[in-house]
């Protein structure tokens, strides 16, 4: 009988899913200027600072300072990587002003960026965003999206052409074959084989023997109209283009990963909602420069981003000599002037969508609600509040030498496994196969991530949800990081190891010293920026977060956003109108 019982327990134990991550290797090679030492003047407990504290101690939950931006050594690729490590600590310590036990990132130091609405002020084809000053403990329904990509007046994903134009995009529907499929001029559907485009810039359509067509561009897409911006379709053929075409025929060139409009589902079916945010510092820089100039007109091409002192110092002006009709603070001072400029966007999921709830960073918010009792999921008027859980963070902020920003993302251990990749185990620098991820249950993931990875199951239409091109319903999609380290392919073991050995010291000393900290749970997966002396990106350089580049990964981060100065490196600085001085 007790034999009996004892194989019941086993397999009620066996039974039970087991929560799977991130199989860190921890047998890495520590490279010295990629650790971190437990204490000392520039060890981990120099990065804590508690109100009452006598001296610095990394303590379970404790408030990490900041990394002194301005102060950056810029000596690649560690201090780099230590640089964003020491960001995103900061950014999920406890706020210690904060009455509902909020994080940084969603304290008063930070504003939330709402989505892009056209702005006829100023003129056609033109789109603004507003800064909206957090409140402690709620983040607002207008200020989350469910994917990545811009969202427009019709629901329909914006993208930016390379003269900085915004378009709605519609994605024209497919054949039973998978080609792309539009009204003749008969009246017939008419299948796209290819696009050229000609010397003056029109589209030339191809059917497959290689000849011409003159499909009915007017015939599914809208002038601007009412709404001040133009939509232009868009045409996956079968052969991997992507292009773009205007209601004239115009090919519109448009940036590398504009056009993802794939919704993402966690494994249970719940929505991935994704928040924008700066801090006070991008803020009133942002503020400093005046109104948007209306189109045609220069669009703060000469801003760039603060990297040191005597730049930051006209902002802590501006700050200390303004009030602020849109934010909750009492007077404008900066609260973390060293950090400079700082752009945050992070993914959450409904904390019911994700096993070991305790293990994840927390917020609550208003999120919008959809109706999924067909095969199309329906936004309705309605809102919900719930209980969020951080999935994934993109890190992004100026320092010394950088005005390009540095670039760092972070993803919780659980979300997705990794695809094969070698790093370096002894001074020998032999490279050596990491192990493969623990099997169980993956938030992103089913147990073998088949019958392929990263593939949409749900596409946004018009505000809507719909079943992406060849799946047979909404659903989630199997996620696999495919560079697990930033970099792509297997040959990169001393890049891959450069990561982990940052990610080892710090863990090991968080398991010695506040084990049970919930930042312990997530881990950096690179960080990229432009090299001072090639200016070519350096540091990990194919850097995707498997929450929001999911279906396009492969692609670094500067490929889009580009340029020294503010309106070519982030893409909503040019678009964020000022806050509202009252003096």
């Amino acid at each position: 009988m007790k034999s009996r019982l004892m194989l019941l327990v086993v397999l009620a134990f066996w039974m039970i899913p087991m929560n799977a991550q991130v199989a860190i290797p921890g047998d890495a090679l520590a490279i010295a200027d990629c650790t971190v030492k437990a204490d000392g003047t520039e060890g981990f407990d120099s990065w804590f600072m508690e109100k009452k504290a006598t001296e610095k101690k990394a303590t379970l939950n404790g408030f990490v300072m900041p990394a002194d931006s301005i102060k950056f050594p810029n000596v690649p690729d560690c201090s780099f990587f230590k640089w964003s490590k020491q960001m995103f600590l900061w950014l999920t310590s406890p706020d210690p002003d904060s009455r509902s036990g909020g994080r940084i990132f969603d304290s008063h130091a930070f504003f939330d960026v709402l989505p892009p609405v056209p702005d006829p002020s100023l003129g056609s084809g033109r789109m603004s965003r507003t800064l909206v000053p957090h409140k402690d403990g709620m983040i607002r329904d207008d200020a989350i999206s469910i994917r990545t990509a811009k969202e427009g007046p019709r629901g329909l994903p914006v993208i930016r052409d390379k003269d900085g134009r915004f378009f709605e995009l519609e994605q024209v529907p497919l054949s039973s074959g998978g080609m792309p499929v539009i009204p003749g001029r008969r009246g017939a559907p008419t299948e796209i084989y290819d696009i050229l485009r000609s010397r003056n810039g029109k589209a030339v359509f191809l059917d497959g023997a290689r000849k011409q067509l003159r499909p009915l561009l007017g015939a599914r897409i809208a002038a601007a109209g009412r709404y001040a911006i133009e939509r232009v379709q868009e045409f996956r053929l079968k052969n991997g283009k992507d292009v773009f075409v205007n209601p004239t025929g115009e090919v519109i060139e448009v940036d590398p990963g504009q056009a993802d409009q794939g919704v993402l589902l966690t494994q249970s079916e719940h929505l991935v909602y994704y928040i924008t945010m700066v801090n006070d510092v991008f803020a009133y820089y942002r503020t400093m420069l005046g109104p948007l100039p209306p189109a045609g007109s220069e669009r703060l091409t000469n801003a760039t981003f603060p990297t040191k002192q005597e730049e930051l110092d006209p902002i802590i002006d501006f700050a200390d000599t303004h009030d602020f009709a849109d934010t909750q603070r009492k007077d404008g001072k900066l609260l973390h002037g060293s950090v400079l400029a700082v752009e945050v966007k992070a993914a959450f999921v409904e904390l019911t969508a994700v096993e070991d709830r305790n293990k994840y960073i927390t917020i609550e918010a208003m999120v919008p609600t959809y109706d999924t009792s067909d095969m199309k999921w329906t936004k309705t008027r309605e809102t919900k509040k719930i209980t969020l859980a951080l999935v994934g963070m993109h890190v992004v902020g100026s320092a010394a030498g950088h005005p390009e920003m540095i670039w760092a993302t972070f993803e919780h251990l659980n979300n997705a496994p990794n695809a094969p990749y070698d790093y370096v185990r002894d001074l020998s620098y032999t490279p050596v196969a990491a192990p493969r991820d623990t099997s169980g249950t993956w938030t992103f993931c089913d147990r073998t991530c088949n019958p392929s990875p990263n593939e949409k199951r749900a596409v946004m239409d018009n505000g809507d949800i719909k079943v992406a091109a060849g799946s047979n319903k909404i659903g989630p999609s199997n996620i696999r990081r495919e560079n697990p380290w930033g970099k792509p392919g297997k040959d990169n073991a001393s890049s891959n190891t450069r990561v982990i050995s940052i990610h080892n010291s710090v863990d090991a000393i968080m398991e010695s010293k506040m084990p049970t900290d919930v930042r312990r749970n997530y881990y950096m997966v690179g960080a990229t920026w432009l090299d001072t002396k090639t200016k070519a990106p350096g540091g990990t350089t194919q850097l995707s977060n498997t929450t929001m580049e999911s279906f396009q990964q492969g692609k670094n981060c500067l490929e889009c956003h580009q340029g020294s100065n503010a309106a070519g490196v982030s893409h909503i600085f040019r678009d964020i109108k000022p806050l509202d001085p009252t003096k």
